[in-house]
């Protein structure tokens, strides 16, 4: 994609390519070639990431956690987060980030730390089949959606996962909020930002926030538990006109399809002992009665409207 040609010649005879792979100077003539290439569209680091990601030494090569940290790809997430690049250096040799003057004058593509941090709240204090609901629809949505406000939510999680393991950790969370907390266009108030800093590090927000969101119990939060977390419970307020943009009825028809295991057409606490067989029966009854409210089943229609039901239930 960076050189416009592909490594490998896949139109020609059937083991060409194969020939290639095995060739140990063919990878050689390649990056040299790429080397004398005089091309402004191909940046230096990004000659120098492929050469470090095509060594054919496997010691030499580039590793994962390193590729991540590269100046190319560090660049590319900071000019999509609206982050400037600093060209001092950490003393590991890594360039620094921080926020532009252009980013405060004219707003984010990123979630502010205390936007993330009630939208974790309003999640935790969900009934847990709306929350497992959460997760299925984020699982659907996933990094496949072309929605501004996912790609804003997954944008802020690449931001905070500063080890690109794809998980975050509590550490790496609270880290997150002293970074934006030096950040005058998020905390003008010392006293909001006090605040801030003082829910992260208390046990209310480990024990119930945190806990809440971690559905599968890892200790970490994945992707999919922080999209489903950070997915909007009321109508955008900045686009006031296009109500919720994940909150469709059309997405939750889909997800009822996911929770109906038995295929009835209906959905009960029987469905959960098909999907949940780890839990026992009383915690599935709690976690079916809080959303049918005295029904013995729900339909699908029933199911939309508890969905779709934007206050607490």
């Amino acid at each position: 994609m960076l050189t416009g040609e592909p490594l490998f010649n896949l139109s020609g005879a059937d083991d060409l390519a194969i020939k290639q792979i095995l060739n140990p100077s063919y990878l050689k003539k390649k990056l040299n070639k790429l080397n004398k290439r005089n091309d402004i569209s191909l940046s230096k680091d990004a000659v120098d990431i492929l050469n470090k990601m095509l060594s054919r030494d496997p010691n030499v090569r580039i590793r994962a956690q390193e590729a991540l940290a590269h100046p190319f790809v560090m660049k590319t997430y900071a000019n999509e987060a609206g982050w400037g690049v600093n060209k001092q250096k950490s003393e590991k040799g890594e360039l620094k980030f921080s926020r532009s003057e252009s980013v405060k004058q004219n707003g984010t593509n990123i979630l502010k730390m205390s936007d993330v941090l009630e939208r974790m709240r309003e999640f935790s204090e969900l009934p847990l089949l709306k929350r497992t609901a959460l997760i299925v629809l984020a699982h659907m949505i996933g990094t496949s959606s072309n929605m501004e406000e996912v790609n804003r939510i997954s944008l802020t999680f690449r931001l905070m996962d500063l080890d690109g393991g794809g998980s975050l950790t509590m550490d790496e969370f609270v880290e997150a909020v002293k970074r934006e907390s030096k950040s005058r266009e998020n905390f003008e108030d010392p006293a909001q930002r006090q605040s801030i800093k003082d829910l992260v590090n208390s046990d209310t927000f480990k024990d119930t926030i945190w806990s809440a969101v971690d559905m599968n119990d890892s200790g970490d939060l994945n992707f999919t538990e922080f999209l489903a977390a950070c997915m909007l419970t009321k109508d955008d307020p900045e686009n006031p006109n296009k109500g919720n943009p994940l909150y469709k009825p059309q997405h939750w028809k889909a997800v009822f399809g996911i929770l109906d295991a038995n295929g009835g057409g209906t959905l009960s606490w029987d469905d959960l002992i098909m999907l949940f067989p780890e839990n026992d029966e009383a915690t599935l009854r709690k976690m079916f009665d809080e959303v049918a409210r005295g029904k013995s089943e729900l339909t699908r229609d029933d199911f939309v409207e508890a969905m779709m039901d934007t206050k607490k239930q």
